[in-house]
């Protein structure tokens, strides 16, 4: 953000590329002034992210005030009014018509019926007059979210007044400001408060010096307006003493409101019920935390305990591998030692030739009730006996034609029985499988 270029402006007191720029009303409501307002105020709206109208006027001219509500009730930024003065008459519905109204503690607030300030305009019909206290009963209406009755009796005043004057209490008190949005006066400049104080009760003196039944003041325009003079320079001079004071502590709050998630122009209340929020959701989350951090550690010791029953089956199971491992080779010893003594005890007798001790140890291996059943049926050699029995004590049908003819003419044993014997396995393994 940048202070824009500012060059012959009457009403611009801050002009703030991508910030909040100000723009003050500083006098009265006429069409020179108004003119002189709506045209830098659309200029600040440029640029601006938001605008501040500073309010110190007696009011002025209902027609050409309409003109400033409207501008700043349709701008394309966020608005906000302070009432650093006096916000009287059609200027106190200039300060209320932005999206958020403040007011000094020291300033002062009124609110009348409209009225001509011309004796040449005593036989004037009353129905303009009428017409303009209409528009201003509906938008104080509007605005405040105020009953009719309510409204109408703040403008007519008690009696032998005319209209209501309000310090900021009273202002907070008829719903014309937050309490939120006063701003407080720093305790150093309290004694140049006091002197604005009674400036202030000057003007209203001199303001309203007629009678409350005739819609016709008598005013000493030249005292009036250097009255005013004094008031406005007084209040510029110390409104210009707190604006640093004030501008920091408004960018501060914007830089806050950011951080919560809030619009930028959050009021304080807003910004404070949203940071108490917050602690009240961390005070929670802790507690929520406090249990989770029981829950955990319960369920830490569960799992722990889990754990170690987990390893405790893991090394069990490696135990019973182990063991089966022992056993499966007891096992194969076993039957190996069973196989030797099989092939042993036939090449002993006779019937298993040495040289086919391995053939047989491997059909033993493959299929052992077969290799056993036929080492049981062989004779020794010399002894006559048909390989057709040989074959049928095998179960298997391995030459084609009658068996008996196949016999050794000689009784002798036909070699290579262990290369038939493979052959017969390879046929029950098929006719089993």
């Amino acid at each position: 953000m940048k202070e824009a270029e500012q060059t012959g402006f009457k009403c611009i007191e801050n002009a703030i590329e991508g910030g909040k720029s100000v723009i003050n009303l500083f006098h009265d409501i006429n069409e020179s002034s108004t003119q002189d307002f709506i045209g830098e105020f659309k200029y600040l709206e440029h640029f601006s992210s938001s605008i501040q109208i500073r309010v110190n006027s007696a009011g002025g001219s209902v027609r050409h005030g309409w003109s400033i509500v409207d501008t700043i009730m349709n701008s394309g930024v966020p608005t906000e009014g302070v009432i650093v003065g006096i916000a009287a008459s059609m200027a106190s519905i200039v300060s209320i018509v932005a999206e958020r109204t403040k007011m000094m503690d020291y300033a002062s607030l009124m609110v009348h019926n409209p009225f001509f300030t011309s004796t040449s305009l005593v036989d004037v019909d009353d129905q303009q007059l009428n017409i303009f206290r209409e528009q201003l009963i509906k938008l104080y209406m509007a605005r405040l979210n105020k009953e009719r009755g309510e409204i109408t009796s703040l403008m007519k005043g008690e009696d032998g007044q005319d209209g209501t004057w309000m310090d900021a209490e009273m202002a907070v008190d008829k719903g014309f400001i937050q309490r939120e949005n006063i701003i407080e006066t720093p305790a150093q400049r309290r004694e140049e408060i006091s002197v604005i104080q009674n400036t202030i009760a000057d003007v209203k003196a001199m303001i309203f010096n007629s009678s409350p039944r005739t819609n016709i003041v008598r005013i000493d325009a030249k005292d009036l307006g250097e009255k005013f003079d004094e008031l406005g320079n007084r209040i510029s001079s110390f409104h210009n003493k707190i604006f640093n004071t004030q501008t920091k502590t408004d960018k501060m709050l914007e830089e806050i409101n950011a951080e919560l998630g809030l619009e930028v122009n959050a009021s304080t209340a807003s910004a404070k019920a949203k940071i108490k929020d917050l602690l009240n959701r961390a005070t929670e989350l802790e507690k929520s935390n406090g249990v989770l951090e029981v829950t955990n550690t319960t369920m830490g010791t569960e799992l722990k305990k889990a754990h170690e029953k987990v390893e405790a089956s893991a090394s069990m199971i490696n135990e019973l591998a182990n063991r089966l491992k022992e056993f499966e080779a007891e096992k194969e010893a076993a039957v190996k030692a069973e196989n030797d003594k099989l092939i042993s005890e036939a090449v002993t007798d006779g019937r298993i030739p040495k040289d086919e001790k391995e053939v047989w140890a491997n059909l033993l291996t493959s299929n052992p009730e077969c290799a056993k059943t036929a080492i049981a049926s062989l004779t020794a050699i010399g002894e006559k006996k048909p390989l057709s029995e040989l074959v049928k004590a095998s179960k298997g049908d391995v030459f084609a034609g009658d068996g008996a003819n196949v016999d050794d003419a000689n009784g002798l044993r036909l070699p290579s029985i262990a290369s038939t014997l493979q052959d017969i396995n390879a046929r029950l393994s098929k006719e089993y499988a």
